[in-house]
């Protein structure tokens, strides 16, 4: 599978000639059920029917345009639409569905073999704002719930947080938002973020979501995405972790040690524990097993902190730390 540079997919299998294609009907089917494939994330898959001998001889079995583009020069709702797109997102494979998460946030399903449209979910993203990582949507999660019965609601989720501050839950089956998630299957993640951290004004956009959550256990956790270098005293860069069925907030992490009580707090001199950001805007990676989740964060903002020191002046990278959170609280593990 390969991206397409006008926000396509694009699907290549063995063949000769099209449309026939020959399989191995003994060959390994592997779904593709997270981010990195699997929980941990380690992109590793048991498939080998494209080897070194065969790969030469791929062919387009099939393309699909999503139709999700911007040029930075267009309009919506009347205002103009600064951010470009990008079409950035690993499709999740299970049950021979793709699901594939546009530049708009839009989510399309579609049929593993052929590319028809299952069903589409448009959350209706608020284009206009700074977006620092342009218009983009690098992936999705997805969750099965064995609580539930085959055949009801949200047995099977897929999971979105998008651009404009929303985790979405929607029927991996039907397309549908899931009702009992959140209020009419979103939650905001907007909520407790003070925006306007620093100045007197919200900036659209600078606080925004790219990357695809992850889910541990039945509670979903997400980080966030922060414009780069605006100011001292960003918004925080809190990593919250929710409730997989409710959409309820579980916990909630700020990678910024500002309580006095936490070790880490003694090494963030010199104001720099008022700063804002340290923001998880990657993918996180889980242990299902140990009950873990594994998120990277971004260096706090500014990144180059000034300070003054017995009347001299210098400069200073903030540290950004590694942790390891547990679903039901803030374990952490600097790195």
């Amino acid at each position: 599978m390969k991206r397409n540079l006008t926000c396509g997919v694009v699907v290549a299998l063995v063949g000769c000639t099209r449309p026939a294609v020959v399989r191995d009907p003994q060959a390994p089917v592997e779904e593709w059920q997270a981010y990195g494939n699997d929980a941990g994330s380690s992109r590793y898959s048991v498939l080998n029917e494209i080897t070194r001998g065969n790969v030469a001889r791929l062919k387009v079995a099939w393309t699909y345009r999503t139709g999700d583009v911007s040029d930075g020069k267009g309009t919506w709702n009347g205002e103009k639409v600064w951010a470009k797109s990008t079409f950035a997102a690993t499709p999740l494979m299970t049950d021979g569905t793709l699901y594939i998460a546009t530049p708009f946030n839009r989510i399309i399903a579609l049929d593993a073999e052929t590319s028809k449209e299952k069903w589409t979910f448009d959350p209706k993203l608020n284009r206009i704002g700074y977006y620092g990582d342009d218009l983009t949507c690098r992936g999705l999660a997805f969750r099965t719930d064995s609580k539930i019965a085959p055949g009801q609601p949200c047995r099977k989720t897929v999971y979105e947080a998008t651009l404009d501050g929303r985790l979405i839950a929607v029927d991996a089956e039907t397309g549908k938002a899931c009702a009992r998630f959140g209020t009419a299957g979103q939650v905001s993640l907007k909520a407790g973020i003070n925006l306007a951290s620093g100045i007197n004004h919200v900036i659209p956009g600078e606080y925004h979501f790219t990357s695809a959550p992850a889910v541990v256990g039945d509670v979903v956790v997400v980080g966030s995405a922060i414009n780069d270098d605006d100011r001292v005293e960003m918004p925080s860069g809190v990593v919250r972790g929710y409730n997989a069925g409710s959409g309820a907030l579980v916990w909630s992490w700020d990678p910024v040690p500002r309580d006095p009580e936490d070790p880490a707090r003694s090494t963030w001199q010199n104001g720099a524990d008022r700063t804002g950001a340290a923001n998880v805007w990657g993918p996180s990676s889980a242990d299902p097993e140990h009950d873990l989740g594994f998120s990277a964060d971004h260096q706090s903002e500014p990144r180059l902190f000034r300070r003054r020191t017995e009347g001299s002046e210098s400069l200073c990278r903030l540290p950004s730390r590694v942790k390891s959170i547990g679903r039901q609280g803030g374990l952490g593990i600097p790195g």
